[in-house]
């Protein structure tokens, strides 16, 4: 079968169960555009109309080509019959190919039955559902009843506090002033699933139970400090897991939805596990606001490129729906069909838009409310910090207080680490807090999704929007103001803007903002506009804390396990698979003590 006609069968299929004929088939096709894909909104203005009639006229050519060549074949054929066939009968004969009845091809058992199934699945576009708030409150139902971790992600309760990391758990014991001399008078037991704690002879202790999950008693220790407070460390055997409770038989557990990992951790992977984790973080954001994921818009894209295609190559040669009506007839049908979905599919995108704004406006209040709240408490009870030495940063300072080297004089290891940057980010700029960077004329940063660019004014040169100029491009940015040569921004974009999203604003007379939407959401510019000579380095931006933990379990999971192998890979030591692996290994060696491992090589 040809490529051209391999989707004959299907389309007539549908044509069978239009009862309107091509008016309808066109109503199905143009509504399925409108529900399924980003057709009417994914372009710039009139880019879906330009597709349509580009391919419109595309095949509007060929079915009049080829309407003209069989013309000429049956003027011949019909000269050569009259030489043999009466006059009488050869006008009957043109007669009845004039008019000569449409014929249209009967549908099997099966085509009927896959065609019915498919008019079923279809949705409506009034139907569709805000996935965001639906996923929120089926959130708040499974956290009921739970305690929001605190900035350690453990829990403050009435006899004890505690934190932890995906490696480690530390449990703060306050006790009673005067009440401990010394460790003697506390008792201390860990078993692989137990935990004892408390002072000795007092009943009950503050801990007794079974542990939440296993841990390595070897790596456990327990401090007295200050005689005030007992603090017990306890090593997790499973480093891929939050903790909801220390101990089981503690009525309070946390929601571990809402464990906020260590933002810095994301930046310091390497460039294709980090590309990894941002995909996955991107479709994630996508399915909340019930958006295309990245492999469904490559899909869309490719339907929208070859879809108009088939439909019309379709019409022209099996249906006379080019040449069949009077002039214009087929442009106006299939313009009438258009016009009426894009203006649903704008009110459509209009409604969805009003939702992900007033969603994103709760979210943000709830966000500044809690981050209030978390301020004035650390600003009331903000505990000091001390920062332990490794062995090896401690023989240095040892060495310099020997030399009596100033402090002053101690190096930085950040900026040791700078000096090493390999040659890729030399000549490059460091981002600013908002992974963008301050230029002379502008500031601007960024996310994955938009870029916002800020243009300080002279004071009293800009009275109001009219002294501006601002020309959005698909490809290009004109910024600056109206009249002054140079603009300040003037050039080729970075990459492309979906312009009918992007907008700006004059601030207090004094500075000129302007929001940008990029195209690609997984991408992180190095530049505003090409021809700026100052970029970047991409590989210092740092992405926003928040995002990781606003992933579902299962992709949450994936991202923590990619990240401690990095880790791990970065200090020489085992990965998850590797320790699991060595776990093995170790319990065979203790099965079996009667074996000697001793000259054994394991690799």
């Amino acid at each position: 079968m040809a490529a051209e006609d391999r989707f004959d069968g299907m389309f007539l299929s549908m044509a069978q169960e239009c009862e309107g004929g091509v008016p309808e088939l066109l109503e199905v096709i143009f509504g399925f555009l409108a529900r399924k894909t980003d057709f009417y909104g994914g372009g710039n203005p009139g880019q879906a109309e330009n597709m349509v009639m580009t391919a419109f006229r595309k095949h509007e050519r060929a079915a009049a080509d080829a309407a003209a060549a069989k013309k000429a074949a049956r003027e011949e054929a019909e000269r050569r019959r009259r030489e043999k066939v009466a006059l009488e009968k050869a006008r009957e004969s043109v007669a009845s190919d004039v008019c000569k009845p449409a014929e249209i091809q009967e549908l099997t058992d099966e085509e009927a039955a896959k065609l019915e199934q498919r008019l079923k699945n279809n949705d409506e576009p009034g139907e569709v559902e805000d996935k965001g708030e639906k996923e929120e409150d089926d959130e708040d139902e499974a956290s009921k009843g739970k305690l929001k971790p605190n900035r350690g992600n453990g829990a403050d309760l009435a006899g004890y506090s505690w934190v932890q990391t995906l490696s480690d758990v530390e449990v703060r014991v306050p006790l009673p002033v005067g009440a401990v001399r010394s460790g003697r008078d506390l008792l201390v037991e860990f078993g692989r699933k137990t935990l004892r704690a408390g002072i000795r002879g007092n009943s009950p202790l503050v801990i007794d139970g079974p542990l939440f999950n296993d841990i390595k008693v070897e790596d456990c220790t327990w401090t007295l400090e200050d005689k005030k407070t007992l603090i017990i460390n306890l090593e997790k055997v499973n480093r891929m897991e939050w903790w909801t409770r220390v101990v089981t038989n503690d009525p309070l557990e946390i929601d571990t939805k809402k464990v906020d990992p260590e933002s810095s951790k994301l930046s310091d992977l390497d460039g294709e596990t980090r590309s990894m984790v941002e995909k996955m973080m991107y479709d994630q954001r996508q399915k909340e606001m019930g958006l295309p994921t990245s492999e469904e818009q490559k899909k869309q894209d490719v339907l929208k490129k070859c879809l108009l295609e088939v439909i019309f190559g379709f019409l022209a040669r099996k249906t006379d729906f080019y040449g069949g009506g009077n002039p214009g007839q087929a442009e106006n049908m299939v313009m009438t069909a258009f016009r009426k979905h894009e203006r649903a599919a704008a009110d459509a995108a209009a409604a969805k838009k009003a939702a992900r704004e007033e969603a994103e406006r709760r979210r943000r209040e709830k966000v500044a409310l809690e981050k209030a709240r978390e301020s004035v408490a650390s600003d009331v009870c903000k505990p000091a910090e001390i920062q332990e030495l490794t062995d090896e940063e401690a023989a240095k300072l040892e060495q310099r207080l020997k030399n009596n080297d100033e402090p002053g004089e101690v190096e930085d290891k950040g900026e040791k680490e700078e000096d090493d940057e390999d040659e890729a980010s030399k000549g490059k700029l460091k981002p600013n807090r908002g992974n963008g960077a301050d230029l002379a004329g502008y500031s601007w940063v960024q996310t994955l999704s938009d870029v916002e660019v800020r243009v300080p004014l002279p004071v009293g040169a800009v009275r109001s929007g009219r002294d501006l100029l601002v020309e959005f491009g698909r490809k290009t940015l004109r910024a600056g103001i109206r009249g002054n040569l140079p603009l300040v921004i003037d050039g080729p974009l970075f990459n492309d803007i979906k312009v009918e999203d992007c907008t700006w604003t004059l601030e207090d007379k004094k500075t000129l903002i302007i929001n940008l939407e990029k195209v690609n959401r997984m991408e992180w510019w190095t530049r505003v506009v090409t021809n700026d000579p100052l970029e970047i380095d991409t590989k210092k931006v740092d992405p926003e804390s928040s995002k990781l933990s606003d992933l579902d379990g299962e992709t949450r999971s994936m991202v923590e396990k990619m990240m401690y192998d990095q880790r791990q890979k970065e200090m020489g030591l085992p990965t998850s698979e590797e320790q699991k692996k060595q776990d093995v290994l170790k319990k065979f060696m203790s099965q079996h003590p009667e074996m000697d491992f001793s000259k054994c090589k394991f690799s």
